[in-house]
């Protein structure tokens, strides 16, 4: 398998958070419906804080909120300190985070995401004479107790949707607790009639929760429920013979349960046979220095190591390896506190953890970054790839001699790469270009390719790259062309100079037909409406076809016939929908009547060019920001896109699906 492309590590701030409880865990981690990350954690007061991570990209990470302290029962004067922090969903999506007091033998709080009032939470305590401050709706939990503190808690959310706290209390004993409802809210508890001092739990897939245990000096050991939503449980019986000093579980991708156990500071990882026998695949020791295992919540095929000097691994599922784990990579060398959480889900794999206090300050550092899942594509398409991380802008052209990729970080520094075979990626490494811009467009022309490309000040520059028998020759300077502008969607052949729409900032189109490498054009002209988005695209039969969305969110469409010394326009066409971005296809002698837009779901969708028309269109999921596309030299249509965390994908009509009607050529005049 390739290397994982993993983001740079962000640091969230320094934090007045309790890291002295050994054994407790104090930091958790869920995927949130913007495509993010939830961190949540417990400050030295015992309050809950909660810091999200916008999927989109356009805030970034938000501030710190408090959800309260559920409990605020005080020791000697002091606010007690949560021992405790575990998330999880329930099987409507919603985020359940918990939290249990140190020295108070009550399952303390569950909050639920989404209570009676949209966006708020719904808490669940067994504490009474809870205050109300307006952030919490509280509520009574369960009525039995768990005998004095808590040890260790899972959480797992079973076949059924519901969601399940295992807990274990000081005297060892572990207890199962499960939402049966919510109007009112209804818990059961269980004891499970079981010792123990470690406990994993993951859900497989036939909607079974899988129970791993352990205890110093003890064998690991396993019992499952006997059917979706039983109370009942199968035997208990030894897995593996060494003594336990960690245990975790997590679901694979055929719906197996990997179990993963430290002995001896090593980890061991076992996959469960799904027979009637009940057999299970040899334990494969993946590597000393490791102190504990930490597996994603709601994540299938990942889990973080915490190795013995502080640092984190990360290992990941690898059907082409004999273990059927990829081998350890390390992610960081900066010690931690122990408080480690990752989350899995809309696309990525979140690591969040406490870096040890350094120098004077004695506070810890919150640290984050994400490993990007592979996406699926539509039928007949590639797989989408992963390329880079941290972009906000992207073009794509082929040109006489290769092809080439623009790209603006959110720094606004502009990158170009190209197709290459020869590297893992199937991409050429990012070479700076200079300037800091805002966006950026590209087609082919003669000789090769030019980019267009809006400057930070609001100017239109434009550079040319030389035609090359290999790999593409070397970019020009770049010209200013002037004005002001906010979007632009350049046209060409590859046997004439390029021409360019461009969005003005007052929302109006202007054109140029006849742009020279030195910068100079021929005299703008402006087209009618009020417009947020244009794209651009040049036919064989040499009309110019133009698309772009209106003040109303709505896809209009427009021609003319460059044929004639003066463009000869027709109509606006609306072609209805709601949508936030276009883009067009970009070819060496044609754009190849293929449209892309980006909807307000943030799923990228296409239509194409019939002989009456266009096409319905097609979604191609996701959830994006910008697409671009080119059509290889080698036939396949691709497009790259930037997802809404910022990651740049790629992808391939692999089956040659979209094969659009191409207006003949012109005539000789």
């Amino acid at each position: 398998m390739t290397k994982p492309l993993w983001s740079s590590w962000a640091d969230l701030g320094r934090l007045s958070i309790n890291t002295n409880v050994q054994r407790g865990r104090q930091l958790a981690a869920l995927p949130n419906a913007s495509g993010g990350v939830d961190v949540h954690l417990v400050g030295d007061d015992g309050e809950i804080w909660r810091r999200s991570l916008d999927g989109g990209g356009a805030q970034g990470w938000g501030p710190w909120h408090g959800l309260g302290n559920p409990s605020l029962q005080k020791t000697r004067g002091m606010v007690a300190v949560m021992s405790h922090i575990a998330a999880g969903r329930s099987g409507d999506g919603r985020a359940a985070v918990f939290h249990k007091l140190r020295g108070n033998n009550l399952l303390d709080c569950c909050l639920l995401e989404g209570g009676r009032v949209p966006g708020s939470w719904v808490v669940h305590s067994q504490n009474a004479g809870l205050p109300n401050d307006g952030r919490l709706d509280f509520q009574w939990m369960v009525e039995q107790a768990t005998p004095g503190d808590w040890v260790q808690m899972a959480v797992a959310t079973d076949g059924e949707g519901r969601v399940n706290v295992f807990a274990i209390a000081s005297d060892q004993t572990l207890y199962r607790y499960r939402l049966e409802s919510e109007a009112p809210p209804v818990w059961s508890a269980q004891d499970l009639g079981v010792r123990c001092q470690e406990v994993a739990v993951a859900c497989n897939g036939d909607g079974v929760l899988e129970v791993f245990y352990g205890a110093a000096g003890q064998p690991v050991r396993h019992f499952r429920q006997a059917g979706v939503g039983s109370r009942e449980w199968s035997p208990v019986r030894d897995i593996f013979d060494r003594a336990c000093e960690g245990v975790a579980a997590v679901r694979i991708a055929d719906g197996r349960v990997a179990a993963f156990v430290i002995a001896d500071k090593h980890a061991f990882v076992n996959k469960r046979v799904r027979t009637a026998s009940d057999d299970w695949m040899g334990w494969h020791n993946l590597g000393g220095n490791c102190r504990k295992i930490i597996v994603p919540a709601n994540g299938q095929g990942h889990a973080i190591a915490l190795t013995g000097y502080l640092g984190l691994d990360h290992i990941q599922e690898d059907a082409a390896s004999e273990t059927g784990w990829s081998q350890r990579m390390p992610l960081t060398t900066m010690q931690t506190c122990g408080q480690v959480a990752a989350a899995q889900g809309n696309g990525r794999l979140d690591v969040v953890f406490l870096r040890l206090p350094d120098g004077a300050d004695p506070r810890p550092q919150l640290m984050q970054a994400c490993l990007y899942d592979a996406l699926p594509g539509p039928a007949g398409w590639s797989a989408w790839q992963m390329l880079d991380d941290g972009r906000r802008e992207i073009a794509v052209g082929q040109g006489r001699s290769s092809n080439a990729a623009l790209a603006i970080g959110r720094d606004q520094t502009l990158f170009h790469f190209r197709k290459d075979g020869g590297t893992p990626t199937g991409w050429s490494a990012r070479q700076a270009m200079s300037g800091q811009w805002k966006r950026v467009a590209i087609t082919a022309c003669h000789p090769d390719l030019t980019a267009f490309a809006i400057h930070a000040d609001g100017t239109l520059r434009c550079a040319a790259r030389q035609a090359s028998p290999d790999a593409g020759g070397p970019w020009s300077d770049w010209q200013n062309l002037g004005g002001n502008w906010e979007a632009v969607a350049p046209f060409g052949h590859i046997k004439s100079s390029p021409g360019v729409v461009a969005l003005g900032a007052d929302g109006t189109l202007r054109y140029t037909t006849d742009v020279k490498a030195s910068g100079e054009s021929s005299t703008w002209a402006t087209l009618e409406g009020s417009w947020k988005r244009v794209a651009a695209g040049l036919t064989r039969a040499m009309t110019l076809d133009v698309f772009a969305i209106g003040t109303d969110d709505q896809l209009y469409y427009q021609w003319a016939d460059l044929w004639n010394r003066t463009p000869r326009w027709m109509d606006w066409q609306c072609l209805g929908g709601a949508w936030k971005e276009v883009a067009v296809s970009n070819g060496p002698f044609d754009y190849g009547g293929v449209v892309f837009a980006i909807g307000m779901d943030d799923a990228l969708h296409r239509m194409h060019q019939t002989p009456h028309g266009w096409s319905a269109w097609e979604t191609m999921g996701g959830r994006w920001s910008r697409a671009a596309a080119f059509w290889n030299a080698n036939g396949p249509l691709e497009v790259c896109a930037i997802s809404q965390q910022g990651v740049l994908y790629n992808i391939q009509d692999a089956g040659r699906t979209i094969n659009p009607w191409r207006p003949p050529l012109p005539r000789q005049r």
